[in-house]
């Protein structure tokens, strides 16, 4: 049976708890897919006083209480009825900080509110770039609140000032770690779209907008893409087996021949993502942001093949991870830091092989991902299968210019990956 997928609400008396008084609590109670939560209006009553309080013509001693009633559920009414209207996520944190009016008053407040939201929704990448931000500008304001009408493109313009300076280093005699273009250009983008946010609570006002007059700087992409004889001297490396340099370099063949997989997809692929031939998974990074989530299926080449049968186990368990990258005792937080951890170490392995093979470029694990779009682009494959490169206004665009097209399009395409 489909859930419910709208929230509702209702005022009731709570019998399951009686107070000291013998009467019982009277509360809102929202439900979402079948989940009830109950808020107390801070009124109580007895069962037969309930009545009272619900008849058409309350007496004297009801009348406020059948008033707080009815504007309690006028309100919580009100403020589900946006989820009438669109497709938002439900969630009860929001609706209790909105019914309650718990309205942050600071800059400050607001991205706690967004980074446990983002915590709560496992969104850790998202969380981590507003806790930096929450940092840096705790540090700015030397650990003074902040709030939204100090915020003005003269404001804006200090902050970038700082940012380049970087904040002042933990060593004594070491110098301080300023920021590029690209870093500032993340920070100052987080914050607008706390300050869209606050607007949008009205806890700002759009007409003193900073952000109309301040431009956000972005950073000039460095090159990622390689020529496809460097993939083939990697191709060509043989590194002892089971070294940190073996596990890298197939990591890095791997990502390049899957489509330009992501490290975190790579390390999170299972035995049952393998079906009918082919990969199938879910990105991780799109996986708690989009309402419809789109799967990505990847032919498996000989080479890809090759790749599996050196970590394939005598038994396969569809439920143990194909590479030995992820713990699996951890989870939440602890495992997305655990795999960023993981990921550093494995850039570092491949600047060392970029090194012994005397490739004089930045190897680290996202070069793949360029090179395959790179590689597709020079082989005349069309522009609407892959764009040049992943280095446009964001990733999705390039998967929205994949989605358009049949699987067999993909798989000729992949064939032109080492030859």
């Amino acid at each position: 049976m489909k859930l419910n997928s709208k929230p509702t609400a209702e005022v009731l008396l709570y019998k399951s708890k009686k107070l000291a008084d013998g009467k019982h609590p009277i509360c809102l109670r929202v439900t979402y897919q079948r989940q009830p939560k109950y808020y107390s209006l801070k009124e109580s009553a007895t069962p037969e006083e309930w009545i009272q309080i619900n008849s058409l013509k309350p007496k004297k001693e009801y009348k406020k209480t059948n008033l707080t009633i009815l504007a309690a559920t006028q309100k919580a009414n009100r403020l589900l009825q946006k989820y009438d209207l669109d497709d938002s996520i439900f969630s009860f944190d929001i609706f209790e900080r909105e019914f309650f009016d718990e309205k942050p008053k600071s800059v400050f407040r607001l991205l706690e509110i967004i980074q446990e939201d983002l915590l709560k929704e496992e969104r850790f990448g998202s969380y981590k770039a507003y806790r930096d931000l929450y940092r840096m500008l705790l540090f700015y304001k030397k650990n003074k609140d902040l709030f939204f009408h100090e915020i003005t493109s003269d404001f804006l313009e200090d902050f970038e000032k700082f940012l380049v300076i970087g904040v002042p280093p933990k060593k004594e005699g070491s110098k301080p770690k300023g920021n590029g273009p690209t870093s500032i250009g993340i920070y100052m983008r987080h914050l607008r779209a706390v300050y869209n946010r606050a607007i949008k609570s009205k806890l700002a006002s759009q007409e003193n907008y900073p952000f109309a007059s301040y431009r956000i700087r972005t950073g000039v992409p460095n090159k990622r893409a390689m020529q496809k004889d460097v993939i083939l001297k990697i191709y060509k490396y043989n590194p002892e087996p089971y070294t940190n340099r073996w596990y890298a370099k197939n990591y890095f063949l791997f990502a390049y021949l899957s489509q330009g997989m992501n490290f975190v997809d790579i390390a999170n692929l299972k035995w049952s993502n393998i079906i009918s031939g082919r990969i199938n998974y879910v990105r991780q990074k799109t996986e708690r942001t989009n309402k419809e989530l789109k799967t990505f299926s990847i032919n498996i080449t000989k080479e890809i093949e090759s790749i599996l049968n050196l970590f394939k186990p005598e038994t396969i368990n569809k439920d143990q991870y194909i590479f030995p990258i992820i713990d699996p005792t951890l989870s939440g937080f602890a495992l997305y830091n655990y795999i960023k951890n993981k990921n550093g170490n494995y850039n570092k392995t491949l600047h060392k092989i970029a090194k012994e093979l005397k490739i004089e470029f930045n190897l680290t694990s996202y070069v793949a991902r360029h090179t395959y779009a790179t590689v597709l682009k020079r082989s005349n494959i069309p522009t609407a299968v892959i764009s040049e490169s992943l280095g446009h206004s964001s990733e999705s665009v390039t998967q929205n210019y994949l989605d358009s097209f049949d699987n067999s399009v993909i798989d000729d395409a992949n064939k032109n990956l080492l030859s």
